[in-house]
């Protein structure tokens, strides 16, 4: 009855406070920061892939380049659906976030992280697809050609989606915490756009965004709780991803079982830091689901 329902939610609550001590102490003790070596786990090493890479990041940014910032008060979500006009809007004013204004909130930062993103993925998609029909072409019109040199040089990438919840509690967990913004590994034949039914299981990675670019130890305690349920959900992951967005700061975290490193920060207001963040997508594309 009554006092079964209270007594099941003190103990949640005893458990949810215990674990946020721990990954405050994790948070504040055991994170090696401004380890840029987690970018080079995932550098392509083939000449073919890397030249694929540096290509997507260069459209990517030439697409954001050459569409200036829009006169309107910022975008909105629309269903989960993808606009390409929209999600170039939508970086610029995450990018402008810098002094954050007082009236947007840590919820209006998800949408437009989640646009960039699908920008991203957008420029994935058709520069990898038009490397594989350029292949299939030359294939064709070359009859020596071994089948294995043209199988060798396709490229099968992933695209890498948020889900369409954000700021849920997903399926999978066993506490309370809701997780700001999640993504996952999808097919090229996947449609751009916010994906459905997130659960810890299928997550590739999360997002933590806070308002205030001081606030990366918080940030950094709730993505450990988060992989926690990661772990429990996919128990054969060597590693896991995480990344922090503190006003335009991001940082990429990566989880081992035993030891927690963090990039440095990567300020997507400027030039540089906003290509060391689209180059991070991309290499998350090509690295595979480890």
């Amino acid at each position: 009855g009554k006092g079964v329902t209270e007594n099941a939610s003190t103990n949640t609550n005893k458990v949810q406070n215990e674990r946020k001590k721990e990954a405050e102490h994790i948070a504040d003790n055991c994170i090696r920061e401004n380890t840029d070596s987690v970018f080079s786990l995932i550098k392509p090493s083939e000449p073919l892939v890397q030249k694929l890479t540096d290509s997507i990041v260069y459209a990517t940014l030439k697409r954001i380049k050459q569409s200036p910032r829009s006169n309107g008060g910022g975008t909105a979500e629309s269903e989960g659906s993808f606009d390409l006009d929209r999600a170039v809007q939508s970086t610029h004013w995450l990018r402008n976030l810098k002094p954050m204004p007082e009236n947007v909130k840590e919820a209006n930062m998800y949408p437009l992280i989640k646009d960039l993103i699908m920008l991203v993925a957008h420029h994935v998609r058709d520069k990898a697809n038009s490397h594989n029909e350029a292949v299939a072409r030359r294939a064709n019109g070359a009859r020596t050609r071994a089948m294995s040199e043209t199988t060798s040089a396709m490229l099968n990438p992933h695209v890498i989606l948020p889900y369409e919840k954000a700021d849920y509690k997903p399926d999978g967990g066993d506490d309370g915490r809701k997780v700001d913004v999640a993504l996952g590994l999808f097919s090229l034949l996947n449609e751009i756009k916010q994906q459905k039914y997130p659960k810890y299981k299928d997550m590739f990675a999360i997002i933590e965004a806070k308002r205030d670019e001081s606030d990366s130890r918080s940030a950094y305690a709730q993505l450990i709780d988060y992989t926690r349920n990661i772990y429990a959900n996919q128990d054969r992951r060597r590693y896991a991803w995480g990344m922090t967005l503190c006003g335009t700061q991001v940082r990429c975290c990566l989880f081992y079982h035993d030891d927690i490193g963090a990039s440095s920060a990567m300020d997507i207001s400027t030039p540089s830091g906003l290509k060391k963040f689209v180059t991070l997508l991309v290499h998350w594309s090509f690295c595979g689901s480890e």
